[in-house]
This record gives structure tokens, sequence and C-alpha cells, in this order.
């Protein structure tokens, strides 16, 4: 059996203006900034092909086959909407845009010695709902979904043996979804 391992980290931070405001409600424009990183490995592959396409390329391949990294960066023009209800119930909805997405990528397939490096430029679009339930005055349980979806295009070096063998243009097309559930205690 292969073994896989993947790793995300997505730090986003934000700063607004509050243009409109009722008695539980507010209506922000701001600059945020957002960064994805991605990281995925291969190892220990187990590799079956049903058909005899790659005769031979099935088989074990011992110890790491594939390391893959991309990261990400999203500075953004945002705008949200926060409400309160009763004081035990807050939400927020929130869109961002990023007209100016950059990426870099790297793809090596260890074993062939072949490496892909990318660079990328494009926009991102993005969605945030989230709501909080508080009780006991110091308790808080909620629930936020997030959504990114990112699109980029650029130029690709493709490396054999540490020596440049092409360049192509590529586009890239990323969507990333999560969803939390908080719990919280205010002291």
């Amino acid at each position: 059996m292969s073994r896989s391992e993947y790793k995300a980290l997505l730090l986003d931070a934000k700063a607004g203006y509050s243009v409109y405001t009722e008695k539980d409600s507010t209506f922000w424009v701001g600059l945020g900034y957002s960064s994805l990183d991605l990281e995925y490995d291969v190892s220990d592959l187990n590799r079956v092909y049903v058909s005899q396409v790659y005769p031979g390329a099935a088989g074990n391949v011992f110890g790491d086959y594939r390391t893959y990294e991309a990261t990400y960066k999203m500075p953004y023009l945002g705008a949200w909407f926060d409400m309160k209800y009763k004081k035990i119930f807050t939400g927020s909805v929130g869109i961002g845009w990023s007209p100016v997405v950059k990426t870099d990528s790297e793809d090596h397939f260890i074993n062939y010695d072949t490496l892909y490096e990318a660079e990328g430029k494009g926009n991102a679009y993005m969605i945030e709902i989230k709501g909080d339930y508080h009780f006991a005055r110091i308790f808080t349980v909620g629930m936020s979904f997030n959504y990114t979806k990112i699109n980029t295009h650029g130029e690709e070096e493709q490396y054999d043996s540490y020596a440049l063998t092409r360049t192509i243009d590529y586009r890239d097309y990323t969507e990333v979804m999560r969803t939390l559930i908080n719990i919280g205690i205010s002291f």
C-alpha cells in the first residue's frame, strides 16, 4: 500500500472600515491578505496497472517517490456583513476578490530525477460564512465555512537530471473548501 501525506496551511488577515452600522449589524469593506501553502508527499509506492499499456511499470517503489509544494499569495479586496441576534447568536458573511495572485510550485518525481518548477499570476475569489452561539456567558459554539477559488497561469520549467528540457505555458485551477467547528471559552 502506498503512503501519502498532505499538509495545508492557510493564513488570512484582514482590516476593514465600517461603512454602515445599524443596531445589531455592521457592513464592512477593507483589505486582506491570504496565503496558502500546500505540501504533498508520496512514499513506498505500490503501482498496479490493469492494462498492459505500461508493462514493467507495476510494482513497488520503496522510500520517497514524489514531493509537491505550492504557495499562493493573495492580497484582496473584501466586504463582509456582521450581525447579532439577542446577544446569543452572532453571524458573518464575507466575500473577497484578489486580482493579483502570485503562485510558485515545485513538483519533484524523485526516482525519475524529474522536476517541474512553475511561477504564475492570476486571480482568486473567496467566500466566508460563520455563526456562533453564545451561552452561559463564557461559552461559545460555532461553525464556519470558507471557499476559495484560484485561477492562475504562467510558465513551467521541466528538468530531467537537473537539465532544463523544456518550458511550457500552464494554467492552474485550485479550489479550497474548509469547514470548522469552533468551541470557545471567554475569560
